[in-house]
């Protein structure tokens, strides 16, 4: 579709006054014109098009021959190669002697060494394996030592007393501080805009630093 429309504009002051006939595989293209809620798109290229006087023959694809643009195209490197010398050395074979432990392979004693100490890299880091006992004491530290935790929100929340309310988007009744804030802006926005509250947008950037550079009882600070 797109590539008739390109043609016709691409040739258009030797179309525009003539009879035309477009050869396409594209079937649909015969019912352009008869489309109903067609989207924008399309209805400009409809629009376009009817400028026109052309007719569409649905050609099948079997019995197109006529080649496309790419595959007349030469390829000046087609018969050049760059020279490679053949590698007598076959690494798959020095692989197979390591994992059959062959000591006569060059790689085996840093294979041998890297296995006997436990160790595993994995993202560019090097973690030591540990197993037994080892392994759930350590377990046991992250979790219910003195520096340990369960590291979640619930969990935290739970130890501080913290009483943790689902708050909604849209919704900010739900949440009283975030309510008080959104009161206290407007009531910044209300004197800093005056009559003209159409330009209210223009005033937040200086409402949100005015609040934020006020002292907040609550908190005994300042957000900033």
């Amino acid at each position: 579709m797109l590539a008739v429309v390109y043609a016709f504009e691409k040739f258009r002051s030797y179309l525009i006054m003539n009879k035309s006939i477009v050869y396409t595989d594209h079937s649909a293209l015969k019912y352009l014109f008869t489309k109903k809620d067609a989207k924008a798109r399309l209805l400009r290229w409809i629009l376009l098009l009817q400028v026109f006087d052309f007719k569409v023959i649905d050609t099948k694809g079997a019995e197109n021959y006529a080649a496309d643009h790419l595959s007349r195209l030469e390829n000046p490197y087609e018969n050049v190669f760059d020279p490679k010398e053949i590698n007598e050395t076959f690494p798959l074979e020095s692989l197979n002697k390591v994992a059959h432990q062959d000591p006569s392979t060059p790689w085996f004693a840093y294979f041998a060494n890297y296995h006997t100490g436990k160790f595993i890299i994995k993202d560019q880091i090097i973690r030591r394996c540990v197993a037994g006992q080892e392994a759930i004491d350590i377990l046991k530290a992250c979790h219910s030592g003195p520096i340990g935790g369960h590291y979640g929100a619930n969990y935290t929340a739970k130890k501080y007393g913290v009483t943790h309310r689902l708050s909604t988007a849209y919704h900010p009744q739900t949440s009283g501080q975030v309510e008080v804030t959104n009161r206290r802006l407007k009531r910044i926005l209300e004197r800093t805009v005056g009559e003209n509250r159409a330009l209210w947008s223009d005033k937040l950037v200086d409402a949100l630093w005015a609040f934020r550079t006020d002292f907040k009882t609550p908190v005994g600070c300042i957000p900033y």
